[in-house]
């Protein structure tokens, strides 16, 4: 019977665990998309000189889309719009 006890236990805390690591993933999906949002909307409003309204709703349309955000340069073609 202690050994009953001690298995539920054990398996609580596995099942823990896994609930823990779940919702750290997401928390870390949520804060890459934040960070991509944040940082793409700097390189819109700067370089296009949009508003951040603007920038935001574009943002929620490319992860609409299930895009990422880029985080990268630009070609050497576009680089005269990302000059700050």
């Amino acid at each position: 019977m202690r050994e009953d006890e001690e298995r539920r236990q054990v398996d609580w805390a596995l099942e823990h665990a896994r609930e823990l690591a779940e919702q750290e993933e997401q928390l870390r999906q949520r804060q890459d998309f934040n960070k991509g949002l944040h940082l793409e909307s700097a390189q819109l409003t700067v370089s296009h000189e949009l508003t951040r309204a603007f920038a935001f709703s574009y943002m929620q349309l490319i992860h609409s889309f299930g895009l990422k955000a880029s985080a990268q340069k630009p070609h050497d073609s576009e680089s005269r719009l990302y000059q700050t």
